[in-house]
């Protein structure tokens, strides 16, 4: 739910940044748990060049910081090369270019051009001269259905080329220098829903073809940076709308961005640019968002925004480039502006920065005392954690540094931390840890021998005889009989009523208490739950959740077993399905307990425990359902089997019916209203 808002933060953002800064966006950062916080200031908006660039499809700096603005103007296509303070040097390819669409410049100055209209890429050198065409190339090892409309271009240091060529879902065309063809590079995968995902696991070829094809969605821009990695960003339903591709042609970034959003759509990714270092910047054409991550792939801000009219400064229209100088000016183009906006990098922001250099080079300690002011006006944020984390560790100070791991939500580096400080205590206090043993162990013995010699203890023994006659004793040891001896506890169960009405209300009262106790006291290193995040977990969401599906399981079991004879009523199958849950009581105590000593490199112990618990409530309840009704193996089984999905029947059934009933109140609502209305 957290990530639905994120237009609306933007907008209340744009209506909220006139009195928080020079900027008429608000900036954001991300907590540990992926919230947006408001932010200082990371960029704003410094001038608009000084140049027509209407027309304008991409945007490219070279490294001497110069512009190249590919257009198509009112007599045909060119690029125009660009001073960094707005002055026009020279164009290129005019007369020659119909509708450049890409444009790459590589060191040396030479200028590659993607023209969808001409099907070529033209590559000119730094003087502006033609100097050869690149066409599609003529090997069999390229498919005859794959389109040669080159839309995007970039060029690695061993001068391959890498295309984005119009409606080919096949990945990037790679090209050697001389234009032959090499291969296919970084393709999308598609994204199946459950109904396609049943469609192919059920339909046949000949069916398959009658439905529409589940094509990936083609990438719009591309990027590299100076060690030839390659970025590229997809708009529409992806997984991977940004992507650091490695030789391999796999994605190395995660998925934090898909994570902000509801539907990847929504994010509609437009162009993308690397820095010196590594950082990425890219922008969205939906909500003109701009997004800087750094070289992991992890979102360090987010600035910008959008209209549909044309508005103040720094508010774009219709971005389709962006690009960064070397003093990480950034620069956008906007094709429904006409312009080229440039937001300069605010002293917050360069503080951020000085720190993501030091951080990249592992120079931790160095980069303490920045982020040390970047935490000063922004507490929060979970890199400046992170990193400040680090610094700590590297200094051995661990205890500094658990807390700083866990305000950042960093579990890897937070176990280390964790290591080190178990470690240090396990070495400091195992003498006494194994003398205190040997003294309770001596303790018992001299306690028994005086119980035997003497009648000290007599009183506590008749304490205990009184104990086990009591009805409570009676109902904890039946509950202890079950996890020992299943079979015969719950025949007993159906048979002689041993289980009292008040015993089998309360084990589903401890067992959910139980999984409400694990998400507040399981370690934090195990702990998928955020208890302070109360949109991601709630304890009432928590008992109703669970409620339902026993609810459900009750009755279904029992309509199941009417229908096939089994003999069990439905008080039997009630307490038999709560005797069910008692491993979860049992065990859980013992589960989080070791949550808390034991550390991330030994999680296969938490994670075997774990389903240990589940197997053995999923046993008990096949035990369950073939003494309560008497059934065998197989047949207990198929019951469960139809026991799921009678649930599930039952489920959509009432979700129908709600949604019916919900749409006929509107509806006899709306008139009523009407009548109202006409009687007045």
């Amino acid at each position: 739910m957290m990530k639905k808002s994120v237009i609306l933060f933007v907008l209340i953002g744009i209506l909220l940044a006139g009195t928080a800064s020079a900027a008429p966006y608000t900036s954001y950062m991300l907590d540990r748990d992926g919230w947006y916080r408001y932010s200082p200031s990371l960029y704003e908006p410094s001038h608009v060049l000084n140049i027509d660039v209407s027309g304008v499809t991409d945007l490219f700096i070279g490294a001497d910081d110069t512009l190249y603005i590919p257009r198509l103007g009112s007599n045909g296509g060119e690029v125009l090369v660009v001073s960094p303070d707005g002055e026009l040097l020279r164009t290129v390819g005019q007369g020659t270019l119909k509708r450049p669409n890409g444009v790459f410049v590589d060191d040396e100055g030479t200028i590659y051009v993607a023209d969808p209209t001409l099907f070529e890429v033209l590559v000119f050198s730094a003087d502006g001269e033609l100097v050869r065409r690149i066409s599609r190339p003529q090997s069999p090892l390229m498919s005859a259905k794959s389109p040669f409309v080159p839309l995007k271009v970039v060029v690695d240091l061993q001068k391959n080329m890498y295309i984005l060529s119009e409606g080919n879902v096949d990945g990037m065309i790679q090209l050697d220098e001389n234009g032959e063809f090499l291969g296919y590079f970084g393709a999308n995968t598609s994204v199946a829903s459950f109904i396609k995902t049943l469609q192919n696991l059920f339909y046949t070829e000949d069916m398959m073809n009658l439905f529409v094809r589940n094509i990936p969605p083609s990438m719009s821009n591309l990027a590299i940076d100076k060690d030839g990695l390659v970025y590229a960003t997809t708009k529409g339903d992806t997984a991977e709308p940004l992507k650091k591709i490695n030789i391999a042609g796999k994605n190395l970034f995660p998925d934090h961005l898909t994570y902000l959003f509801d539907e990847p759509s929504t994010l509609s990714l437009e162009s993308v640019t690397v820095d010196q270092y590594g950082n990425v910047f890219t922008v969205s054409g939906e909500t003109g968002l701009i997004f800087l991550l750094d070289s992991l792939g992890d979102i360090v801000g987010i600035f910008g925004a959008r209209s549909y009219l044309p508005g103040e400064m720094g508010i774009s229209m219709n971005p389709v480039g962006i690009a960064v100088n070397s003093q990480q000016t950034v620069y956008l183009a906007d094709k429904g502006l006409g312009t080229i906006q440039v937001y300069a990098p605010t002293p917050y922001m360069r503080l951020i920065f000085s720190g993501l250099d030091l951080y990249r080079q592992g120079k931790y300690l160095e980069a303490e005392p920045i982020w040390q002011q970047v935490r000063n006006r922004n507490t929060s944020i979970a890199l400046t954690n992170r990193a400040l984390g680090l610094a700590r560790l590297k200094e051995e100070d661990y205890a500094a540094a658990l807390d700083y791991f866990h305000l950042a939500n960093d579990k890897a580096h937070y176990a280390d931390a964790f290591w080190e400080l178990r470690q240090a205590f396990i070495m400091r206090h195992s003498t006494t840890a194994i003398a205190l043993a040997a003294a309770l162990v001596l303790l018992r013995t001299i306690l028994n021998i005086i119980g035997k010699k003497t009648r000290a203890f007599d009183g506590i023994r008749r304490f205990k005889a009184r104990y086990k006659a009591t009805a409570f004793h009676r109902q904890v040891a039946l509950c202890g009989r079950v996890l020992r001896k299943p079979a015969d506890t719950l025949y007993d169960v159906r048979n002689s009523g041993v289980l009292s009405p008040v015993t089998a209300l309360a084990l589903p009262v401890l067992a959910v208490g139980m999984l409400i106790a694990a998400a507040y006291l399981t370690g934090f290193q195990f702990n998928p739950v955020n208890v302070q995040n109360t949109w991601a977990y709630s304890p009432v969401r928590t008992v109703v959740t669970y409620a339902v599906i026993g609810a459900l399981f009750v009755l279904s079991n029992f309509l199941v077993a009417s229908i096939r004879e089994g003999r069990g009523r439905f008080v039997d199958v009630f307490n038999g399905t709560m005797v069910s849950l008692l491993p979860i009581i049992a065990l859980y105590p013992i589960y989080m307990a070791l949550s808390n000593v034991l550390s991330l490199q030994e999680v296969f112990v938490l994670d075997f425990f774990r389903v240990f618990i589940f197997l053995w409530m999923g046993l008990l309840i096949l035990i369950m359902t073939m003494q309560i009704h008497d059934y065998d193996f197989g047949e207990a089984v198929l019951s469960l089997v139809l026991t799921v999905l009678t649930m599930v029947v039952i489920f959509v059934v009432t979700i129908v019916i709600f949604i019916l009933a919900r749409e006929g109140v509107a509806f006899f609502r709306s008139i009523f209203e009407e009548v109202f209305r006409r009687v007045q």
